[in-house]
């Protein structure tokens, strides 16, 4: 893999994470934690499989992807309805709610983009795509 897609890669990562960290000022967002994985990977293991570790990144996106998805489809309908409460205190909080909800949206764009690179990435490299889908892992002991 490129020199330069490692760089694009983490760029995007810092986005993510930079992102995810604006939101955790509104509920507990699990993705900065998962955007410094990767970038742990990136930064640490990648360059002794790329084909490996891109699997785990592309994996590890579709599943955020799908427990974001998840947890707007959960809290939607609940943050987005003044007219249940009548509750000042929780009605003054709608903006910090829809900036919550714009920006797990934004996060679930930018995860499907990185994901879209990794996907490009690894067909152009190694000329097939069919074991980024399989969840089949191998342990195997750390290079030195």
């Amino acid at each position: 893999m490129t020199e330069t897609f490692q760089k694009k890669l983490k760029l995007f990562t810092y986005i993510l994470a930079a992102l995810a960290m604006t939101s955790c000022i509104v509920r507990n967002d699990y993705n900065v934690v998962f955007a410094f994985l990767i970038l742990g990977v990136l930064n640490k293991y990648y360059n002794d499989g790329p084909q490996y570790y891109c699997k785990i990144i592309f994996q590890l996106l579709a599943i955020l992807i799908v427990v974001d998805i998840i947890w707007i489809a959960i809290t939607l309908p609940y943050w987005n309805s003044s007219s249940k409460t009548h509750n000042d205190y929780w009605e003054s909080l709608s903006f910090v709610h829809g900036l919550a909800i714009l920006l797990a949206f934004v996060q679930i764009g930018l995860k499907a983009f990185m994901g879209l690179v990794v996907f490009s990435e690894y067909k152009e490299e190694f000329k097939q795509t069919n074991e980024l889908f399989t969840i089949h892992y191998e342990a195997q002991p750390p290079k030195h």
